[in-house]
């Protein structure tokens, strides 16, 4: 249990709006308040925590930590100052100061905000903001987790409308510091894996791009894991969630999962975290492969082009594998060993049933990569990342790893909430194995089925003003953008140079998934998807 300690300083009375002042409900803006009441967080026990995270450097049985916990019981009528405007629209700030911190993230608890309210979370010294929550988040627990906000400031900011059918309640329960030292302007682990690792958008991951899809960051309260989007027989994108028993199995309404966090090339370029789910429901788990399954407690937008991966439950030795993972929270990394599995067991705590990776041949994994997928060369989900002693840099010898055999998890004890079958085939099809579903497919009428792969790049995606494609060998001869059901959207150049670079206005497209069809100067042509925000 961390301690419960910190300053508080209020700054009250105080003025931050102007006469006449409103908000706009559909399209929530933070106020930028740089004199919101402010509590300070007390001096972490960083030297501890350090010399702590240096013993497991390289333990993958336990889950990477980022952050120190502080816990909390900050609520409106107890910290903060409320404003009210003209038009009876209420609003409470509150800042939340833990100096030198990397990241900030919060628990909420008994989180219930009526309709068109909504909560801002912002930083006034980098101009960061994390996307309103709002009744959406609204849950049977009534717990919401936040992603991570960039910087050792936050400005809480509750808006509520003059007509709210209740009054919304939430408390601050929890503070994570987050402590590690992130790359630039990063907040997940960004250009903290070794260098042997493999960006899961380098070449040599081409064949994998719909499985990439299926992998996400779990953010366990102070720890990062892996984990999968798994399908079901029915292929009804039920939100399953495969990880590792290890990664915990309590407090999983906070936790955070983060989608696409993926550099879109091969360079070691940051993105942004803002694909996120917020909290899930424990199913089934076991020690005896080291699973868990999950449910999260929301769908997964198609915005996010999510996939559910395919499954194998036999026994049957892979003979050649790949794992994509996040180690140490960085961006997605892929990894190959093309050599036959071994049937095996691994302990730490306890034993677990596992396929034992002998060698890697290209890549490894690291801590933040447990729980991560193992695939067969069917590309089919088979376990999740137990331990190993591989790491980028290690002896040849130890280019190793351990992961928990789906086929045990499969039925590994009579109990529901022990086992997977009760829960990814209710109906009992005696499935043995079945294919990866992809929600939402191109359009047909793109020529998807033709496409000639060459080394166009877009970015960024997702996008919001402007979308730029890069050629760098043929040039571009034409374009065209078709949305989610084919029908062909007119764009606007915002400049270009004609032959290898064009950059493209996105202000006035809606909301939603696009297809971006380009040909080169040999009539080639490819088809990238985009999301606009």
């Amino acid at each position: 249990m961390k301690n419960f300690f910190f300053l508080l300083i209020f700054l009250m009375p105080f003025q931050f709006f102007t006469k006449g002042q409103t908000i706009n409900f559909a399209h929530p803006q933070p106020l930028w308040n740089e004199h919101a009441p402010t509590i300070s967080m007390s001096e972490i026990p960083l030297s501890k925590l350090q010399m702590e995270d240096e013993l497991n450097r390289n333990n993958k049985t336990i889950p990477w930590r980022f952050a120190y916990e502080f816990n909390a019981n900050i609520t409106p009528e107890n910290a903060g100052a409320w404003q009210v405007l003209d038009d009876d629209t209420k609003i409470w700030q509150l800042k939340i100061s833990s100096p030198n911190a990397q990241t900030l993230h919060f628990v909420f608890e008994n989180y219930n905000l009526p309709k068109d309210a909504y909560i801002l979370i912002y930083n006034n010294k980098n101009q960061s903001v994390i996307n309103p929550y709002n009744d959406s988040n609204n849950n049977v627990e009534r717990i919401l987790g936040t992603t991570l906000m960039v910087g050792d400031e936050a400005v809480i900011e509750y808006v509520e409308p003059a007509n709210a059918e209740f009054k919304g309640t939430f408390s601050i329960s929890k503070i994570y510091h987050g402590y590690r030292t992130f790359g630039y302007k990063s907040t997940l682990g960004f250009g903290d894996s070794g260098s042997c690792e493999n960006n899961v958008n380098c070449p040599i991951g081409n064949n994998w791009q719909k499985e990439k899809r299926a992998v996400i960051v779990l953010v366990a309260g102070a720890a990062f894991c892996s984990g999968s989007l798994i399908n079901n027989p029915a292929q009804d994108t039920t939100p399953f969630l495969m990880t590792a028993h290890h990664c915990g199995t309590t407090g999983t309404a906070s936790w955070v999962f983060v989608f696409n966090y993926e550099s879109p090339n091969c360079t070691n370029t940051n993105v942004a975290q803002n694909q996120v789910v917020s909290g899930a429901t424990l199913l089934a788990t076991n020690t005896k492969s080291d699973f868990s399954l999950f449910r999260l407690n929301s769908k997964v937008p198609l915005s996010y082009h999510p996939f559910f991966a395919g499954w194998n439950n036999s026994n049957t030795l892979p003979d050649s594998v790949i794992g994509i993972h996040h180690p140490e929270g960085d961006i997605k990394k892929i990894s190959f060993a093309y050599n036959q599995c071994y049937d095996s067991s691994y302990t730490d705590t306890y034993t677990a049933l596992c396929w034992n990776i002998k060698h890697w041949d290209n890549g490894v994994t690291e801590p933040g990569s447990s729980g991560s997928p193992l695939y067969n060369k069917y590309h089919q989900f088979v376990g999740q990342l137990f331990g190993g002693p591989s790491y980028c840099g290690c002896d040849d010898t130890d280019k190793n790893d351990y992961y928990g055999k789906f086929a045990t998890s499969w039925n590994a004890d009579t109990a529901i909430h022990a086992q997977v079958k009760y829960w990814l085939d209710p109906q009992n099809t005696g499935a043995i194995s079945i294919a990866g579903f992809d929600p939402n497919p191109p359009p047909k009428n793109v020529g998807v089925e033709n496409i000639m792969e060459n080394d166009f790049e877009i970015y960024p995606n997702p996008v919001e003003n402007e979308l730029r494609i890069r050629n760098y060998e043929l040039g571009i001869k034409s374009i065209a953008i078709y949305d989610i059901v084919g029908r062909n959207v007119n764009y606007k150049l915002a400049s270009e140079n004609p032959t290898y670079n064009l950059r493209l206005n996105t202000y006035d497209l809606p909301s939603g998934i696009y297809f971006l069809k380009i040909v080169d100067e040999k009539n080639n042509f490819t088809v990238k998807k985009f999301v606009k925000e």
